[in-house]
């Protein structure tokens, strides 16, 4: 899948969320986990261009491959995963 889920960003405002996405990883120590889960290689210092690379097709960096790989972390997927249960929970407390 090539493309932009979000229709009129440039390429400037993708890499600025990647690299704000990036910068969390690090500050948070999961660099090396969300490598391992996207099949980045950890090099000393070139973490930046090895993550910008692995969302990169066709020469542009790719939003859906990112967010695909992004939901896809465990992390990520078990947060989604908690949202859907309590609104389900919600709904079903609502009722008809």
């Amino acid at each position: 899948m090539s493309g932009n889920r979000k229709k009129g960003w440039s390429q400037r405002d993708i890499e600025s969320s990647f690299w704000i996405f990036f910068e969390d990883l690090v500050r948070d120590g999961d660099l090396a986990s969300f490598f391992k889960h996207a099949g980045i290689t950890i090099e000393a210092d070139c973490e930046w261009d090895n993550f910008k690379r692995r969302f990169t097709s066709r020469g542009r960096l790719d939003l859906d491959l990112f967010l695909d790989t992004v939901v896809s972390w465990p992390p990520i997927a078990a947060r989604v995963a908690e949202l859907k249960a309590e609104k389900l929970c919600r709904d079903q407390r609502s009722g008809p």
